[in-house]
């Protein structure tokens, strides 16, 4: 799967004035760049994105894709500095009556296009054409790699006590520290090769101008190098090592979100934050048997003690054997959300995962597939399901299975608890 880094302009082009620079970076999943440079306007991005993407795609956005209230800000901007606050980073609050949301103008065009919004809630996607928000500055202090561990780099906005003649070589020197942090990934996991190409080559070779237009040139596809890196370490790690901000009971279609490198301390405390510290398997996200990917060792959630039975005392196999995992009531384990839609991870392993959704009645998932074969049981209320164009009903007791990469859609005829048991191994 490519990914795809863009540090979106959030004005749009008009008749009186075109709209500023976008930073634009190509990835293959081994790290290496495949084109860098800049676009201006959003039907020239859509285009470049289009060219670059192949059949399979995570496109990760520096600007707001869904945008959902009509006043104040959104959830997941609310979130990034309740999670970051504490190493400076915030983020600028977006609504309906905000005058620059050219990334949702974005996402409409790419949508119209084939592609699908992803808000990361179920974790990485597997094979499609995806776009996905991010924030570089989550990035820069969420992943050790460029160490930023106690403050954000002042290499955007200028601090209101500090005079332009003093910010700019300020700046100038932050942003070559991303810089080093950026060439130092050609050996991290994920490895991004920031020389692998011409134009990201040219920002080791050369230091940060301090000239406002110029840094400005420079800034954006630095931003763009980081979502596109972004991008690499959500698919690789997964829920390890990030977390989606924005609401967990999604109410519509595309819930606003922003898929952010987080440190443990950084962690929001619920299911989309870290289900637990188990990357996704492979087959799951889309890139089993890929070159250069390690899973890591999948290590079963513990459950809570009353779910667990022990092993006889003094039995030999103690240290050997695997407890039970006992859910006595899958049903209990979520709450219908009103004029919502809720999931939980409640188990994973190697050879499956369960996850529960519960829906309020014409709540629905939209047409979207799996990576890997599904079985679906519902355990409260009725479904409408349409699997591949063919149309079904399903009610407590009901059972399907559906093969990988079949189209399905679900929509709650009735408040509805669903169960889903995705199979990795077949």
């Amino acid at each position: 799967m490519r990914v795809l880094g863009v540090d979106l302009a959030w004005t749009e082009d008009t008749a009186a004035k075109r709209a500023n620079e976008s930073g634009v970076v190509a990835v293959d999943e081994q790290g290496q760049i495949l084109d860098a440079g800049w676009t201006v306007g959003v039907d020239e991005t859509v285009e470049w994105l289009n060219e670059h993407s192949g059949p399979d795609a995570l496109a990760m956005i520096d600007a707001p894709l869904a945008v959902d209230n009509a006043e104040g800000m959104r959830e997941c901007e609310r979130q990034v500095g309740q999670r970051y606050g504490r190493w400076k980073v915030s983020a600028n609050a977006t609504n309906l009556g905000s005058p620059r949301l050219a990334g949702v103008t974005f996402r409409q065009r790419l949508e119209s296009l084939g592609w699908s919004y992803n808000s990361g809630m179920e974790g990485p996607p597997g094979a499609g054409r995806f776009v996905s928000e991010c924030y570089p500055y989550t990035t820069l202090v969420g992943a050790e790699e460029f160490g930023f561990d106690d403050e954000r780099p002042r290499y955007k906005r200028k601090p209101k006590k500090m005079k332009a003649a003093e910010f700019r070589p300020l700046r100038t020197r932050e942003c070559d520290r991303i810089i080093a942090g950026l060439d130092g990934l050609a050996d991290a996991d994920p490895p991004l090769d920031l020389r692998s190409h011409p134009v990201t080559a040219a920002l080791a070779a050369e230091p940060s101008p301090e000239r406002d237009r110029d840094y400005k040139h420079r800034e954006d596809l630095i931003d763009a190098v980081i979502c596109a890196w972004t991008g690499l370490l959500w698919l690789r790690s997964g829920f390890e090592r990030c977390q989606v901000l924005g609401k967990s009971a999604v109410s519509t279609r595309r819930s606003p979100s922003i898929i952010a490198p987080a440190r443990p301390e950084q962690r929001r405390d619920d299911e989309h934050a870290r289900p637990d510290r188990t990357p996704l398997p492979k087959d799951e996200r889309g890139d089993a048997d890929e070159p250069g990917h390690a899973t890591g060792s999948a290590t079963v959630p513990r459950a809570p003690a009353d779910r667990e039975t022990p092993a006889t005392p003094g039995d030999p196999g103690d240290l050997q054997r695997e407890s039970a995992t006992i859910f006595t009531g899958i049903a209990s384990e979520v709450e219908i959300p009103p004029d919502g839609t809720l999931s939980r991870v409640l188990y994973k392993d190697e050879r499956l995962r369960l996850v529960v959704f519960a829906f309020d009645s014409g709540q629905e998932l939209t047409e979207h597939t799996a990576a890997v074969p599904a079985v679906v049981q519902v355990l409260l209320g009725r479904l409408h399901l349409t699997l591949a164009g063919e149309e079904t009903t399903a009610e407590v007791g009901g059972w399907i299975r559906m093969p990988a990469n079949l189209p399905h859609s679900v929509r709650a005829m009735e408040p509805s608890i669903m169960l889903l048991t995705m199979l990795p191994g077949g």
